[in-house]
């Protein structure tokens, strides 16, 4: 069933356990797990495993608006909430009101009592594998038809694995720089200045090779901890926290697997929304090619992914 009752929390599941992990972990800028007060619900959720559908869903259920920015148009019949100013995960922003926390390291570490003791916890996994391929044909890859680089991925992965610029690839066009519709001088300007003379109106990116390459040497220089989140191995705190509710989103298809999450809202039937199908992929279904070294090194940085028990040895390439 989609929907599986924790078995018994493993004193050091795989990925956890060894003191160059938990450095990694104290020393990482922010965490998988957020806290709803309300409901005394924690959920633990990464980028790239659904957090855009399940928090505009949280977010429709408490406030009746849609999750909106600035200039977006009114859907049909529910609003936007012109209070928000940036993407669904920023919490921080006073149109959330507070109503869920994303704690960083510290802070998790400062309310574990609350964490281990809540009354629903739910933790909400990919298969990392999966979710790193993902993450880079969404956020990396050299496709010219994409927002590609514009937060700095590329830039951000080589520099914490030690290489140069000259790795970098480059689309041939970027969001506002295709064919009928020029670059405007001020993206120009910022371009040129941020890459001076190997910029050519595109976005930096990476090839497969590269993108592997990189995550490799940041996983030897221990420094997994410190990527972006959508990169970054998902930590759900199974060493510390025994979940009511292991969800893996991999192959999820049943909106009912998140019946927990609903039940514990308790959403007013004015702002009730239907459950949200996060994801219907099989293990496997993101692919894209590449030599088996580099399947390898990319099932290296998967492992640290820390898994419930149970889990581990159905998510992981030979």
């Amino acid at each position: 069933p989609p929907v599986q009752p924790s078995p018994s929390p493993s004193p050091s599941p795989r990925g956890f356990g060894g003191a160059t992990w938990q450095r990694e972990r104290l020393e990482g800028h922010t965490a998988d797990l957020f806290y709803i007060p309300e409901a005394d619900l924690v959920i633990c959720i990464a980028p790239k495993g659904g957090t855009t559908s399940l928090f505009n869903w949280i977010y429709r259920g408490m406030f009746g608006r849609e999750h909106g920015l600035p200039g977006d148009p009114d859907p049909p019949g529910v609003p936007w909430d012109q209070n928000c100013k940036f993407g669904v995960q920023h919490f921080e922003e006073p149109c959330w009101k507070g109503r869920v926390i994303h704690y960083n390291q510290s802070g998790v570490q400062a309310n574990k009592w609350r964490l281990k003791n809540a009354a629903t916890k739910v933790a909400i996994f990919r298969d990392p594998y999966d979710r790193l391929l993902s993450a880079y044909k969404s956020k990396i890859a050299c496709d010219d038809g994409a927002l590609i680089d514009i937060e700095g991925y590329a830039r951000g992965l080589l520099g914490l694995a030690g290489l140069n610029t000259s790795a970098l690839a480059w689309t041939k066009y970027g969001p506002s720089c295709r064919p009928g519709n020029p670059c405007e001088g001020g993206l120009r300007q910022e371009m040129t200045n941020l890459y001076g003379p190997l910029w050519h109106y595109g976005y930096p990116c990476l090839s497969m090779h590269d993108y592997v390459r990189a995550l490799d040497l940041i996983r030897t220089k221990h420094r997994a901890r410190e990527i972006n989140a959508h990169f970054r191995p998902q930590d759900c705190f199974f060493d510390q926290i025994d979940y009511d509710y292991h969800l893996n989103i991999t192959g999820l298809s049943s909106a009912q697997a998140l019946r927990p999450i609903a039940e514990s809202l308790h959403f007013s039937a004015a702002n009730a929304q239907p459950i949200p199908i996060m994801h219907q992929t099989a293990p496997g279904t993101v692919k894209l090619w590449m030599p088996p070294e580099d399947q390898k090194k990319l099932t290296q940085f998967a492992a640290l992914t820390g898994m419930p028990p149970g889990w581990q040895q159905n998510l992981y390439r030979s």
